[in-house]
């Protein structure tokens, strides 16, 4: 069976959309797509169609980024993965913005879920300069359990047991136009040194603002190049 795998694969360009759709039929792979702050599952179905066309079997979770804590949201993801996931699946997750802190909370959780990869895009995995000055400046509240343990940057270390890509952006569209003394590069709202996890697995900087991390189909080469190489694309 497996010799007879290599022989059909053989006969296709391994880059090709039917190649991958084939490889992901027999390997399973599942990709849990999660949101970022003050968003909704929804956002994130641009990527979910997009991310099908390579075979993908792709699961939206969406949560309440405010109105509960983000360690509560990560048992919940954990909860899902564990409905969601067959036996003989392989997990991949993909987050934007807070969604990637989700991830790694329920990395945490439940670390055996988790035997394929990671791509985060616009993470502030060191924390974000733009929610210290919400917190502090205007009113804790508006961020709510998305700021302690999450966007204040008090997360546990990240170990690199799970290969991890990181995407950034540099347009600077957003609340940080508004903010000129907010560290450049930035995507609007999260610095490009924000998103540079110890002992991440590969990093790499797109020409996008925060929001367009979502919507763009560089973004969606990347991470479907980075979960099947655990690299990004940098030619």
């Amino acid at each position: 069976m497996v010799i007879r795998e290599k022989i059909v694969f053989s006969m296709y360009n391994t880059d090709s959309l039917l190649f991958q759709n084939v490889r992901r039929k027999i390997m399973q792979e599942k990709l849990f797509l999660i949101h970022g702050l003050f968003m909704h599952g929804t956002i994130m179905q641009y990527m979910q169609r997009h991310l099908k066309k390579y075979g993908y079997d792709v699961q939206v979770f969406s949560y309440r980024t405010v109105s509960r804590p983000l360690h509560q949201n990560a048992e919940k993801l954990a909860d899902f993965i564990k409905e969601k996931r067959q036996s003989n699946d392989v997990c991949h997750f993909v987050g934007h913005s807070l969604g990637g802190l989700l991830i790694r909370l329920a990395y945490e959780l439940v670390p055996e879920e988790f035997n394929g990869r990671i791509v985060t895009a616009g993470t502030p995995h060191n924390g974000s300069e733009v929610a210290h000055r919400v917190a502090n400046e205007l009113h804790l509240n508006i961020l709510g359990g998305a700021y302690e343990g999450a966007l204040d940057g008090d997360l546990p270390e990240w170990q690199g047991s799970v290969e991890l890509g990181s995407i950034a952006g540099n347009k600077c569209i957003g609340v940080g136009m508004a903010l000129p003394d907010l560290e450049k590069p930035n995507d609007g709202t999260v610095t490009v040194s924000e998103t540079k996890l110890i002992n991440q697995t590969d990093h790499i900087v797109l020409p996008l603002s925060h929001t367009a991390l979502v919507y763009s189909k560089q973004v969606i080469k990347q991470t479907n190049y980075f979960l099947q190489n655990g690299k990004f694309n940098h030619s």
